[in-house]
């Protein structure tokens, strides 16, 4: 299970839920997936994550097994509420890239991306193009990513993630993406079964254009708050 540490905080009842300045994830909390090594913590409670030269693009009508790789956070079995996230480019984001916040619930740890995908995972895309105008989009389980970018909004600064959670299922979830003067948000109302096991999280990401040159490196904070 996620360690409680200044990094990140698993928030008592009463005390304001998260988000809170130092309530970052880091990579050494959790366990990298499918990456081998290029998901690492950077400066400033970023968190760095590589595509390598030679990356191909992901096959988005696949979901989110075509990712490239990514970590993973064991959160306990005993959270009731809104799991929330805020997520900040640091730097600025990448272009033609896959980024993804996952909820989901299961009886064991994930061993790939694949078990995330079938576990009934909802999650947020974050999709950049060429010029790195970036769309949001909200999806579950096994349901195809998106490969264009239907909001293409340029400044992309942040983007805040809540997935509501109960003891019989993951709930709606929505999104907030601050981008230049304004913002968009999404909302998706889709409940999925999730009657046992722990509660996880994940940051994942991949490529959206094979990468050719020399490698991407995608950079970012990620902020997180979790209800007892």
């Amino acid at each position: 299970m996620i360690r409680r540490r200044s990094g990140y905080v698993s928030n008592p009842p009463g005390s304001g839920g998260g988000g809170a300045a130092t309530q970052y994830l880091e990579v050494s909390d959790g366990t990298e997936i499918a990456s081998s090594g290029r998901v690492t913590d950077a400066a400033d409670n970023g968190i760095a994550m590589v595509l390598p030269d030679g990356t191909g693009a992901a096959v988005t009508a696949n979901g989110l097994s075509s990712l490239y790789g990514g970590c993973w956070w064991d959160l306990g079995g005993t959270l009731k509420g809104s799991i929330q996230f805020a997520m900040e480019w640091v730097g600025s984001a990448i272009a033609q890239t896959h980024v993804v916040a996952a909820v989901w619930r299961s009886g064991s740890d994930p061993t790939s991306i694949q078990d995330i995908e079938d576990a009934g995972a909802h999650y947020l895309q974050i999709l950049t193009n060429s010029t790195t105008k970036t769309s949001t989009f909200l999806k579950e389980g096994t349901a195809a990513m998106a490969n264009i970018n239907s909001e293409n909004k340029a400044g992309s600064e942040r983007i805040h993630y809540s997935c509501h959670t109960d003891d019989n299922q993951i709930g709606a979830h929505s999104s907030l993406h601050e981008h230049g003067s304004t913002s968009t948000d999404r909302v998706d109302s889709t409940n999925t079964a999730a009657t046992s096991g722990n509660w996880y999280c994940a940051l994942l990401y991949g490529a959206q254009a094979a990468v050719s040159g020399s490698d991407k490196t995608i950079t970012l904070k990620m902020r997180g708050g979790m209800p007892l």
